[in-house]
């Protein structure tokens, strides 16, 4: 029997002592009509609290995962696009420099197509002068 009572103590001391101590400490200050009641309606209080602590907790806990999802997704929506960036900047690179081979194979045409246009010039010169 005296095991007993030192196990109810303990538990009492453990899960419920400092809550049933508030609610009777403020039915002292309170002094209900109905103290009973009163000490009853201030423990459901904490126990309503504390179901609704532990699923604001629940709810805290879903949020914060599902920010990590978002940052995750993020962040490898952010990545594909510096790789599009960079595939398009290599792209335009290239573009650039098939632009600027492009231009200067033209000038260089264009060069030698002067050329021949000045020999052919000279040489109709040369025949002119020798036929005076």
């Amino acid at each position: 029997k005296n095991s007993a009572i030192i196990m109810y103590s303990a538990y009492l001391e453990e899960h419920i002592q400092l809550e049933l101590t508030k609610a009777i400490r403020e039915a002292t200050i309170q002094n209900p009509k109905d103290a009973v009641d009163f000490i009853g309606s201030y423990l459901l209080k904490i126990v309503e609290d504390d179901a609704k602590s532990k699923q604001q907790e629940i709810i805290n806990a879903t949020w914060a995962e599902q920010d990590k999802e978002l940052e995750i997704k993020l962040k490898e929506k952010e990545a594909m696009i510096e790789k599009v960036k960079a595939e398009l900047e290599e792209k335009r690179l290239k573009e650039e420099e098939e632009e600027r081979r492009l231009k200067e194979e033209e000038e260089k045409r264009l060069k030698e197509e002067e050329a021949k246009k000045a020999e052919a010039e000279e040489e109709n010169a040369d025949d002119t002068v020798n036929e005076d």
